[in-house]
């Protein structure tokens, strides 16, 4: 069920921690931006514009630029938020961009893909072991972390071998 924030002010869009991970309206045409956990990302615009998504990525040039993972593949505002074209193919879960080339992606079975060019093409450069991914950050262009079912797994060579650095254990729920 999705849980909204409503704001009648200009924002800027961010995510980042409070409790928990939030996304804010980018301004003031923004009606509610909904709040995520492990969850779906619902935004809602006055103008009827929607999007769902799991994860976003804001582009460490260019703020303009946002990335979200979409049930239909990635997808891409240049407007700062207001609007987003259709997602794209590859389907990931999670992205993180951390560069101009260190713009990483990790889709719903594990494969670390990786763009050179904002999003605009992908190539799988590995499998993440342990399952089903639960979050991805690149800390640079080669070097990344991303959390599984089983644990938190590092690479600092673009995905060519990983280190466990955290095992999870499984409580059978979730």
């Amino acid at each position: 069920m999705a849980r909204f924030i409503r704001r009648t002010a200009p924002v800027l869009l961010a995510a980042g921690l409070l409790p928990l991970p939030v996304l804010l309206a980018a301004d003031a045409s923004a009606a509610a931006w909904g709040l995520w956990g492990a969850t779906i990302i619902t935004a809602a615009r006055k103008d009827g514009a929607r999007l769902e998504a799991l994860d976003i990525a804001v582009s460490p040039t260019d703020p303009g630029v946002i990335l979200a993972t979409t049930a239909e593949g990635v997808a891409r505002s240049s407007d700062g938020g207001k609007t987003f074209a259709r997602g794209k193919e590859p389907v990931m879960a999670f992205l993180s961009w951390t560069s101009k080339d260190g713009l990483h992606g990790i889709d719903t079975y594990g494969g670390l893909n990786r763009s050179t060019d904002g999003g605009t093409t992908w190539k799988k450069v590995a499998t993440v072991p342990g399952g089903q991914p639960q979050a991805l950050t690149a800390v640079g262009a080669e070097h990344v972390l991303a959390a599984t079912q089983t644990g938190v797994f590092e690479s600092k060579d673009g995905g060519k071998t990983f280190k466990k650095r955290l095992a999870v254990a499984s409580s059978g729920g979730h």
